[in-house]
């Protein structure tokens, strides 16, 4: 399997872009390797996400090379796609548990304004699992439980009964 090498060069100021270059590096899926090296799959999807991790970081003054590359030793095509599969994981398991305290919360809320509340962030949830989806390069079997919890939301306010 090949991946892509994104090779990260930052100014040293303003030091806020470090900060904004993790974010960036989460948004898009990127795996640090070492430094400021990081890796995705040589998919179309990685491609893509290469392409505007690049024009993001160019524009903030950045500098980032892209390089295709293949695994000779070190590591195992396999543990890199495990290194993947554990980040979606992690942020699988968040979601899932965030929409569980949405749920407890929806069904405990009395007021408009609380019911209002919660179909804000049962909004902003289901933009999460799109957001985890898209970076999601190797299927991780973790999505459908995240799937199965976005689903029992949708149903809340969808219809006749106590949540609507």
């Amino acid at each position: 399997m090949n991946w892509l090498l994104l090779v990260i060069d930052l100014p040293s100021e303003p030091a806020y872009l470090r900060v904004k270059l993790g974010r960036r590096v989460q948004r898009f899926g990127a795996i640090g390797l070492k430094g400021a090296v990081y890796f995705l799959p040589d998919q179309r999807e990685g491609l893509a996400a290469a392409a505007r991790f690049r024009e993001e970081t160019v524009a903030d003054g950045g500098q980032v090379t892209t390089l295709r590359a293949a695994v000779i030793s070190g590591v195992s095509d396999g543990e890199l796609e495990r290194v993947f599969d554990r980040e979606r994981r992690l942020e699988y398991a968040e979601l899932v548990a965030n929409c569980i305290a949405l749920e407890q919360r929806w069904a405990d809320a009395l007021t408009e304004r609380e019911i209002g509340a919660c179909m804000s962030e049962r909004g902003r949830l289901f933009g999460r699992l799109e957001e985890i989806l898209m970076r999601d390069f190797f299927g991780s079997t973790a999505s459908e439980g995240a799937m199965q919890a976005i689903e029992r939301l949708a149903r809340f306010g969808a219809g006749p009964g106590p949540f609507a």
